[in-house]
């Protein structure tokens, strides 16, 4: 994502928690750095360098510190002060995780408000067991995971504004539950088994869809 009401700031600074199997790599940046912090000399061997020959191809390498997908956390600010939250790895991701999702986002969050970071994009990618969050946490909570520390709604695909958006929300949250178990009666037994486990019991069964995926939320995720 970028911003087409101001001029791109080229220089920035990148913010990277890296993950355990990226600080054990001597051969990373990430690693250097673990290394000179213990103490431990670091020699220009240890971090790869690209091949240096007049006829090759600009080295644009796949394994770069930047461009690592195990990052636990990958933030980059601009001068300017715009920014992008790049990428978050926490529990299932980043190979040995040491913190939760929501620590990763705060201590960003932190990091961006101390810097005076005046706007922050971020693609809503965020999932639990394989399992979209950006519709379904929007659908129980009202906002999207990321909402929690101030990430609203920027530029939808397809046309679709932030009006159309809240509005699919707010339909899809008060959904009758009844209307839906209707139409998977006889046509799929198992969706029709799962709404009528997140519906409840009497005399607190849920009505709307909005109330069961907020428990659907809370107990895959513990929010």
């Amino acid at each position: 994502m970028g911003w087409q009401h101001h001029p791109v700031s080229r220089s920035r600074w990148h913010f990277v928690v890296p993950c355990a199997a990226t600080l054990s790599d001597a051969t990373s940046l990430a690693g250097a750095v673990e290394a000179f912090d213990r103490g431990e000399a670091v020699t220009g061997a240890m971090v790869a360098e690209p091949d240096k020959e007049d006829d090759s191809a600009p080295y644009m390498a796949p394994t770069s510190i930047f461009e690592s997908s195990a990052h636990l956390l990958h933030g980059a600010l601009h001068l300017n002060g715009y920014g992008h939250l790049l990428r978050m790895n926490a529990g299932e991701g980043g190979g040995g995780a040491r913190l939760a999702g929501k620590q990763l986002l705060l201590l960003w969050d932190r990091v961006c408000e101390l810097l005076r970071a005046r706007e922050v994009s971020v693609e809503d990618v965020s999932s639990k067991g394989g399992m979209l969050l950006r519709i379904l946490h929007t659908i129980a909570a009202g906002s999207t995971w990321y909402g929690s520390v101030g990430y609203a709604f920027g530029r939808g695909g397809f046309s679709i504004g932030r009006g159309d958006w809240e509005a699919a929300a707010a339909a899809a949250a008060g959904a009758d539950l009844g209307a839906m178990a209707a139409d998977f009666d006889g046509v799929d037994a198992a969706a029709a088994a799962v709404l009528e486990r997140y519906r409840g019991q009497a005399p607190h069964r849920a009505q709307a869809q909005g109330v069961s995926a907020r428990k659907a939320v809370s107990l895959g995720t513990g929010a």
